[in-house]
């Protein structure tokens, strides 16, 4: 009897899902992903590894020339 599978994929299931999609993996009875799927897969599979994250802070302070007349 075949081991019952989960309702829901976990976290490594998914990111194993998209690496398969990536690399033009297929099962048997499918066609290959064509490139925009691979594409799609590639950009989630960053996107959950963190890849494509921007920092936006700054260290320091920034001084504009001619503050010293603003408030504070």
């Amino acid at each position: 009897m075949p081991k019952k599978q989960k309702k829901v994929a976990d976290e490594t299931e998914v990111a194993a899902f998209w690496t398969e999609v990536m690399r033009g993996h297929l099962a048997a009875d499918e066609r290959p992903p064509g490139v925009k799927d691979q594409l799609k897969a590639t950009e989630f599979l960053g996107k959950h590894l963190g890849m494509f994250k921007e920092s936006k802070e700054m260290p320091g302070q920034i001084e504009f020339a001619g503050d010293e007349d603003i408030a504070d």
